[in-house]
């Protein structure tokens, strides 16, 4: 029998250092997110890689430090958000997710001027919990085939949904108190 003592010491720190109920916590959520997800765990893979990809992209595309770009990744879909302080930069993050192979569509949803403040974005945090636990609470709509992302109280769904499906959710999020505007990006299912 083979002897891993560097992992066996690893494992050791781990439960002395109380971490073993974070990790174990930690793997049971990662376990019941994929199981719940309708995408395939493959796609799910594929969608974690090029969010990986698309991220670096926009890191290396030579944006000023004052643009604030935030990409997600859902069925090989690119979202992009945040704040940019011209349409040059707007574009030129578009130009580098473009760039990056595996890309299905992108919707740039980048804004123009001055980066959001500390209080918009906890603001942010606080609307898109209360999102999720309206959609959580409703019988009709399965929150794992859903993304819920906000900015600015604006809101941006992305998910695998059937067209009824998403003209559902996306007018029940715009009743929601705090959303000033939806936009959807979903993926319809076939």
């Amino acid at each position: 029998m083979k002897h891993f003592p560097g992992i066996s010491c690893l494992l050791l720190l781990t439960l002395l250092s109380g971490c073993a109920p974070a990790v174990i916590v930690t793997s049971a959520t990662v376990a019941a997110r994929t199981a719940t997800d309708p995408r395939s765990t493959g796609r799910q893979i594929d969608d974690g890689t090029l969010a990986l990809r698309v991220s670096r992209a926009i890191s290396k595309a030579g944006l000023p430090p004052q643009a604030r770009v935030i990409s997600t990744v859902y069925q090989g879909n690119v979202l992009l958000t945040g704040e940019v302080p011209d349409d040059a930069v707007r574009q030129a993050a578009t130009k580098a997710v473009l760039s990056v192979s595996g890309v299905s569509h992108t919707w740039n949803e980048i804004r123009t001027g001055t980066a959001i403040s500390t209080g918009q974005k906890i603001s942010d945090a606080w609307l898109a919990s209360d999102i999720r636990t309206k959609l959580l609470l409703s019988s009709d709509t399965r929150l794992s085939d859903i993304k819920v992302i906000t900015e600015n109280s604006e809101v941006f769904l992305m998910g695998l949904v059937t067209p009824e499906e998403g003209r559902r959710v996306a007018d029940r999020v715009s009743r929601v108190s705090g959303v000033r505007h939806v936009t959807t990006a979903w993926t319809l299912k076939q």
